[in-house]
């Protein structure tokens, strides 16, 4: 998550929500996802009340290393917003491991992985950066790298 400026019509600045988040899906005996994506959103909500957002699911190259280290994800793709108007994003983030691998067992067969992190990256909005560097969210939950493992 980052928390950026929006420029509301009314000329007010409100800070905005973006978010990355990567996903990798593969059943036994596959080891890698074929088609990972990545969903890029972003919302506004000025002081009227109105409001600006945009969401999109996109493709992505995935790169991760063992025991959650790090993942490297990039791609570009379109997206809509709440007017119906599409409009072209790219995104190139790393997560880099800080914390220790937490384990939860969720059943049998079924467990959890995950790491903190801390995730920095540029992602462009029609051709101009809206983000580039660490991703800080003052009321947002802290990047995570995580696996899960469902039988």
């Amino acid at each position: 998550f980052w928390a950026l400026p929006h420029e509301c019509p009314d000329g007010s600045v409100v800070t905005a929500t973006l978010l990355v988040r990567t996903t990798r899906d593969f059943e036994y005996p596959d080891t890698e996802d074929p088609a990972p994506t990545a969903r890029l959103q972003y919302q506004a909500v000025c002081p009227d009340g109105s409001s600006f957002s945009w969401v999109g699911i996109v493709p992505a190259t995935i790169t991760s290393t063992d025991n959650l280290k790090s993942v490297v994800a990039s791609g570009s793709g379109t997206v809509r917003d709440i007017f119906g108007v599409t409009h072209q994003v790219s995104f190139d983030v790393t997560w880099t491991a800080v914390g220790a691998v937490e384990t939860t067992i969720n059943g049998p067969g079924s467990s959890r992985k995950q790491r903190e992190a801390i995730a920095s990256g540029t992602v462009t909005f029609d051709g101009a950066v809206l983000v580039e560097g660490q991703a800080l969210h003052p009321t947002r939950p802290e990047p995570f790298i995580r696996t899960d493992l469902e039988k």
